[in-house]
C-alpha cells in the first residue's frame, strides 16, 4: 500500500499491514491518518504520524528510508 502527504510518499511494510489488520484498522482509516494526523520527528530517523479517533489514538511508526520516502514500520492503536 502506498500513500502520499505533500512530498512524501508513504510505503506500508507487510508487518504494518498485518498489525492494522490486527488491530481492525481498514484502509480508509490510515489514509484518514495520514492526511489529517500530526507528523512529530523523534530521533534521527524517525517519525510518527498521530490522529485522535473517535475509537481511540492511533499512532503510525515511520523511518525515513531518503529525502521523500518514508516507510511505515507498523500501527499502533490505544483505546
Amino acid at each position: 500500500m502506498r500513500l502520499s502527504k505533500g512530498e512524501l510518499e508513504l510505503v506500508f511494510s507487510l508487518h504494518a499491514v498485518f498489525r492494522a489488520e490486527e488491530r481492525g484498522i481498514d484502509g480508509r482509516t490510515l489514509k484518514a491518518v495520514v492526511a489529517t494526523g500530526s507528523f512529530e520527528k523523534f530521533g534521527k530517523n524517525g517519525l510518527k504520524i498521530v490522529k485522535q479517533t473517535r475509537d481511540g489514538r492511533i499512532v503510525l511508526v515511520c523511518r525515513f528510508l531518503k529525502p521523500g520516502l518514508v516507510k511505515i514500520l507498523t500501527v499502533e492503536k490505544a483505546d
